[in-house]
């Protein structure tokens, strides 16, 4: 007989730890993609693995206030020209009925195939919805892929 599995390989465990001031302290990493090319619009990116979708993929669910930062973008295939694609981390504050922009965000233009945002911080309320959206000028190559930082 097998064992029970664990489903460690499956279900991604977090793990806090304590800091000296006795607060627990955490950091994950929210990733988006798409896997398909688009034209141009507004596209939103789903779980790794999955093509963009029509409208924001709930990717992140804040259980207590927290900051998110570091939005790193890249894409397979350069815009080409001057079309670009903006990557702008997007939060919803009632349960994904309406999604707002932040100020993290990545713009790749021309020739480049990544850019990040290192620069600003956006404060997250416990109970908001995080995702990423992605907006092109023109026709982009497949497999984009965008990642931050929640703290």
């Amino acid at each position: 007989m097998a064992p029970a599995s664990t489903n460690y390989d499956v279900v991604p465990v977090l793990h806090n730890s304590q800091n000296s001031a006795g607060t627990t302290a955490f950091m994950t990493t929210v990733t988006g993609a798409g896997t398909d090319a688009i034209a141009a619009g507004t596209k939103y990116l789903a779980n790794p693995g999955e093509v963009h979708a029509a409208a924001a993929v709930k990717l992140f669910l804040a259980s207590a206030a927290c900051t998110a930062q570091n939005l790193y973008a890249s894409m397979e295939t350069a815009p080409a020209g001057t079309d670009t694609s903006i990557f702008t981390v997007v939060q919803s504050v009632d349960n994904g009925a309406t999604w707002t922009d932040t100020t993290l965000t990545v713009t790749i233009t021309g020739t480049a195939k990544a850019g990040s945002d290192a620069t600003h911080k956006v404060a997250v309320a416990a109970g908001t919805l995080l995702g990423v959206k992605e907006v092109t000028t023109g026709s982009v190559g497949a497999k984009c892929t965008a990642t931050f930082q929640v703290a």
